[in-house]
């Protein structure tokens, strides 16, 4: 009997030592090498165009974009914080609707001329609380970029406007995101803060569609 109960670990002992050289030998998995697709992305398709016949330049835009009616244009401003007599040209909007239930009010896109000469000598310079913010290249032209922020009772407006003097006029490409103080209201009310990454993906497509033609 004891013989056999030797005889039983001896064999045990030996199929221990014999699975531990098996397993050391066994090659580790090679790990799956990870794919990241580095293509660069294709612009988005913009399906709507605005094609000026007058100042002969164009500015795509799609949906939730919605171009505003010629009474909104007579009654606004050429430049966003400018006095100056001028004409606001077109403009695109997307509406408080797109994001309910948060403070996000609008979302405008406009190109504004004035053939005033105060306007035309202060066209690319900050003279009215704009911070001046470089130039930039927008559908071959050089564009001086302003920010500008306002607020009024409870409104809050974040100006970026790109300014270019061509002949005798000069041109404003704006986009101004419309918010409300989230401050403001009551927790009970559920509002919430925009999302604004989300709003900048649709605004900077159309921006940088503008070009003179």
């Amino acid at each position: 009997m004891k013989n056999n109960t030797l005889l039983m670990i001896l064999v045990v002992a030996v199929a221990f030592v014999a699975g531990y050289f098996i397993i050391k030998k066994t090659p580790a998995p090679t790990p799956t090498p990870q794919i990241v697709d580095t293509t660069p992305k294709p612009a988005p398709l913009l399906t709507e165009k605005y094609v000026d016949p007058v100042y002969h330049f164009s500015l795509n835009y799609d949906l939730p974009f919605t171009i505003a009616s010629s009474d909104v244009l007579e009654n606004s401003s050429w430049s966003n914080n400018s006095a100056a007599p001028g004409q606001k040209l077109v403009m695109v909007v997307i509406s408080r609707d797109f994001m309910p239930k948060t403070n996000f009010s609008e979302a405008l896109i406009s190109v504004g001329v004035s053939q005033d000469k105060s306007a035309v000598k202060d066209c690319l310079i900050a003279t009215n609380g704009e911070t001046a913010a470089g130039t930039v290249v927008i559908g071959g032209t050089t564009f001086t970029k302003l920010a500008f922020n306002d607020a009024a009772a409870g409104n809050l407006y974040d100006t970026t406007m790109y300014r270019t003097i061509k002949g005798s006029s000069c041109f404003s490409l704006e986009s101004i995101i419309h918010t409300t103080n989230i401050g403001a209201y009551d927790p009970s009310q559920g509002i919430t803060a925009f999302d604004k990454s989300k709003i900048d993906t649709l605004v900077a497509p159309a921006v940088n569609s503008f070009k003179f033609l």
